[in-house]
């Protein structure tokens, strides 16, 4: 019986040990995906295009619910529409803001599909002309150490009742 019991208490302790590795690699995994969201404000902030961009697979897609008509674009076209508030926030001419909160992270230490809400607000000669919560998703790979997004999904949009709902 005491055999037993001291198997019962190994087999236990080996458990808790590799959950706990679990963990730690789901705290990286978090913990670096955190920079890359931090990483693709800062672009948007700064009016970095180029920057915004390499935060993307080459071949990725944006998808947008939202928008009249939908559609759905690789990450270059989806650029060329974006860029305009981009260069107007590099030259000073707008402030532009975007950030990330969410309900679900769900991947492992190659993959991640995250879902949430971001903020995004624009103001150009003191006058708010974005402000904006909507629905998303994104599924990003690691490829040699770095993040890259693979699809964006524009889902659909959401309230700030929604946004203050999600920690951030």
């Amino acid at each position: 019986m005491r055999k037993i019991k001291q198997l019962g208490c190994y087999l236990c302790l080996c458990w808790l040990i590799n959950l706990s590795g679990v963990f730690a690699q789901e705290s990286s995994r978090i913990e670096e995906l955190n920079r890359y969201w931090k990483n693709l404000s800062s672009t948007v902030q700064k009016g970095y295009d180029t920057a915004y961009a390499a935060a993307y697979h080459p071949n990725a897609a944006v998808v947008n619910l939202v928008a009249n008509p939908q559609n759905s674009k690789s990450i270059a076209q989806a650029m060329e529409g974006w860029r305009p508030g981009f260069q107007e926030t590099q030259a000073g001419k707008a402030k532009s803001k975007v950030d990330f909160r969410f309900s679900s992270r769900v991947g492992d230490e190659k993959t991640a599909y995250e879902i949430g809400i971001f903020h995004y607000t624009q103001e150009k000669d003191g006058t708010v002309v974005a402000d904006v919560y909507i629905d998303f998703e994104m599924l990003l790979v690691k490829k040699e150490g770095q993040w890259l997004a693979l699809m964006e999904l524009q889902r659909s949009m959401a309230s700030k009742e929604a946004w203050n709902a999600l920690a951030e």
